[in-house]
């Protein structure tokens, strides 16, 4: 077999094969957080982090102008492994998580949001099941449910099918997510003002197409929407489907009518139950009710995460705003 030239892909691969393997200062796994406003829930999901069973992340927290106090709370963290990035604007989640990914000095990268938990387990048993997997592999988990108490109100299975195209947008539950450095580069978030209420299904229905998606069966992530329920951000939600479905199914007259008509006919519905004060009615439907055993194993995951000390200093980490200026180049 002849000499083949490294193509661009062939050296990049090279490179992050070499930085990532090679540097034992380099941490094994990046996990991400872009936060505004999160208000009192935001302690505790800093503390699932720190609780979990493998230590060995680092941890990238992108402020989105918050003016809550919570900048200054996430500044306050003591740990080497963790980095705080503001610049004082509100620019949206997508531009944000684009910056975490920019920033990771890891080859994965693990989501979470701002309101909601991680299983300590989390991070142990997701890194190994993204090591058995390739590049274009994007892994999801299951959810527990939790209310606004924090109180867990039932489990969400995951899809174990994955759909492509519109079909796609179901088919992962964001802040369950990781993939490596290397996939979030090739798919980031769209900075399209229209899909900031859904910015995860557009990116899932773009990326289906060549990617190949996970979901594991076990709950990992403690997922806040039981009580959180809003109309006006599912409205916006909608705005942003109506432009995928267009994207997606423009050219295909027949197609995109039927999808059309399908989704303003369950806005309609939800809206009617919304103005009923039913909206808990069909967010209940997401989730399943949990057996004792299950419940036991749930709620001692949220007693480890609680009993969590955090290593706080009233000494202020100083953040570069060039450094999130550069991040968004």
């Amino acid at each position: 077999m002849g000499y083949r030239a490294p193509s661009s892909y062939d050296l990049e691969e090279l490179f992050l094969i070499g930085i990532f393997s090679m540097n034992p200062k380099i941490p094994k796994v990046t996990v991400g957080l872009a936060f505004y406003n999160p208000g009192a829930d935001f302690e505790l999901a800093i503390k699932s982090v720190f609780a979990q069973t493998f230590t060995d992340w680092e941890f990238i927290l992108v402020d989105d102008g918050s003016n809550d106090g919570s900048l200054e709370f996430a500044q306050s963290i003591d740990d080497p492994r963790v980095r705080v990035i503001s610049d004082g604007k509100n620019v949206g989640a997508s531009i944000r998580m684009n910056e975490v990914i920019a920033a990771a000095q890891t080859p994965y990268l693990i989501r979470m949001d701002a309101d909601d938990v991680l299983h300590p387990q989390r991070v142990e048993i997701q890194y190994a099941e993204l090591l058995k997997h390739g590049n274009e592999a994007i892994v999801g988990t299951a959810t527990y449910s939790i209310d606004t108490q924090t109180q867990v109100i039932g489990f969400t299975p995951s899809k174990q099918f994955q759909a492509f195209g519109y079909a796609a947008r179901h088919d992962l539950v964001q802040p369950t997510v990781a993939a490596s450095i290397e996939w979030f580069l090739k798919h980031p978030y769209s900075n399209d003002w229209v899909y900031r209420r859904c910015e995860d299904a557009e990116l899932w229905c773009r990326a289906s197409v060549n990617s190949k998606y996970i979901n594991m069966e076990m709950p990992l992530v403690y997922y806040r929407e039981v009580g959180n329920y809003s109309l006006k951000k599912q409205m916006a939600t909608y705005l942003g489907l109506f432009n995928i479905i267009y994207d997606h199914h423009f050219q295909q007259p027949w197609r995109f009518s039927l999808l059309m008509g399908k989704e303003l006919f369950r806005l309609f519905i939800i809206s009617t139950l919304t103005a009923l004060g039913k909206s808990d009615w069909f967010v209940s439907r997401r989730y399943r009710p949990l057996t004792s055993a299950q419940m036991l194993h749930a709620e001692a995951g949220l007693a480890t995460v609680r009993s969590q000390v955090l290593p706080l200093s009233t000494r202020k980490i100083a953040v570069s705003v060039q450094e999130s200026s550069n991040l968004q180049q």
